[in-house]
């Protein structure tokens, strides 16, 4: 009697499914809450593992004139990717002689952190005989790139002394996006503003938020907030957008603005929508799935995977599926870890092995070979998000996204 062949549903064991429809649909959704104001779409470090060229693209067709990307290698893969009427924002800096030359060429505009930076693109700009467009980064209590705000006089005079540098903007990083440490990067960047429309006297573009911080302050009047995670749809966790520390507007201590199409709430011609309301809308872009390969009884007593950590405690059905650390699954998470099959939630039991893990499925009826095990993403009425993960794996959701979808095959749709 012939062996039963088994048919897989999938080309691959294991995909990643990219919704560019759904990415282009959170960016409408965010752009109508900042209302007047542009936002950067960033799309650094393949746009989070989603696919920088395929995203950027996408996001060009949603409307997105703004791009943030890592590194000028990025910024010039979108330019040859046909991207040429964007603004390109390069948000890491350069760290190479050569690289100032392609940030020229490309028209790339560059993030500068340090005066020791500064200085570089300077004396090449005027070697070369090119000017670069930069915004001057400053620490406001990142603790990361960025000239201290202490110091950004003299950092910004040397700027603004150089004709072949072109000072667009002035940016900073926030640490927390709503509790008072971030009231506190803001205030600090508002007096930072302040010293350079001294310095400048020339319009610029001040850029602070991001998109859960945009989502969190949406009383603060930042002229290009820089959207990551949200567009993706992670927004931030429900608590950090029902009550978040408001940023206090004293008019007496607000900048004059209008030359920056800044506006605050009050000022905008129509309402903007409600943070959660917003939040709530935005759809995941990225699902995760894999293939349960082998479907198991074990005995009491009987163990699982090297070193024998796991002991079945009772009779039980295990499942095997295709997906371990070179998947981007932490072997750091073994049996911290679940995924999703026929609806229902199976955790992973024993050590994940380099392209291997096992499931507990005893609860769930009618496991076998050829079916989904969902790693992000939808089964059933069941759902598991980065931010989810993010609480088994005491890592972040950007970590999740950029691993998941940079370490496997990755089908994109609806572009």
């Amino acid at each position: 009697m012939a062996e039963l062949i088994l048919h897989y549903p999938k080309e691959y064991f294991t995909q990643v499914d990219i919704h560019l429809d759904r990415l282009k649909s959170n960016y409408k959704l965010l752009k109508d809450f900042a209302g007047e104001r542009p936002i950067m779409a960033v799309v650094k470090g393949d746009a989070y593992g989603h696919g920088l060229v395929e995203c950027a693209q996408a996001l060009a067709e949603a409307g997105a004139q703004h791009l943030g990307v890592m590194d000028v290698s990025e910024g010039a893969a979108l330019r040859q990717a046909g991207l040429v009427e964007q603004k390109i924002y390069v948000l890491a800096g350069l760290d190479y002689p050569s690289q100032v030359t392609t940030a020229a060429e490309k028209d790339l505009i560059v993030f500068v952190y340090s005066r020791e930076q500064l200085v570089n693109v300077m004396n090449l700009a005027q070697v070369r005989s090119f000017t670069v467009k930069v915004f001057l980064k400053i620490d406001t209590g990142m603790g990361r790139l960025g000239m201290p705000a202490r110091d950004a006089l003299p950092f910004f005079q040397q700027a603004r002394n150089s004709p072949h540098i072109q000072v667009l903007g002035i940016a900073t990083h926030l640490a927390t996006i709503s509790d008072y440490d971030a009231e506190d990067q803001l205030l600090l960047f508002q007096h930072t503003q302040r010293k350079a429309e001294e310095i400048f006297q020339t319009p610029l573009v001040y850029s602070a938020l991001s998109g859960g911080a945009m989502l969190a302050h949406p009383e603060y009047p930042d002229a290009l907030p820089r959207v990551g995670l949200a567009l993706y749809g992670v927004p931030p966790p429900k608590e950090l957008l029902k009550d978040p520390v408001p940023f206090p507007l004293p008019r007496e201590n607000l900048l004059d603005i209008s030359h920056s199409s800044l506006r605050s709430r009050e000022h905008l011609k129509h309402p903007l929508p409600s943070p959660l309301k917003t939040a709530e809308k935005l759809k995941p872009v990225m699902r995760v799935a894999s293939t349960i390969i082998q479907v198991k009884k074990l005995k009491k007593g009987e163990t699982v995977s090297y070193d024998r950590i796991f002991t079945a405690p009772g009779d039980m059905i295990a499942a095997v599926v295709p997906f371990g650390y070179v998947h981007g699954l932490s072997s750091a998470r073994s049996e911290k870890n679940r995924c999703l099959v026929r609806g229902g939630s199976a955790e992973q039991i024993g050590r994940i092995c380099m392209n291997l893990s096992v499931y507990d499925v005893s609860g769930i009826e009618g496991v076998k070979p050829g079916d989904e095990a969902v790693f992000l993403g939808e089964s059933g009425d069941l759902r598991l998000d980065a931010y989810q993960e993010f609480y088994q794996e005491r890592c972040n959701p950007y970590e999740i996204l950029c691993l998941f979808g940079r370490l496997n095959r990755r089908v994109h749709h609806g572009g």
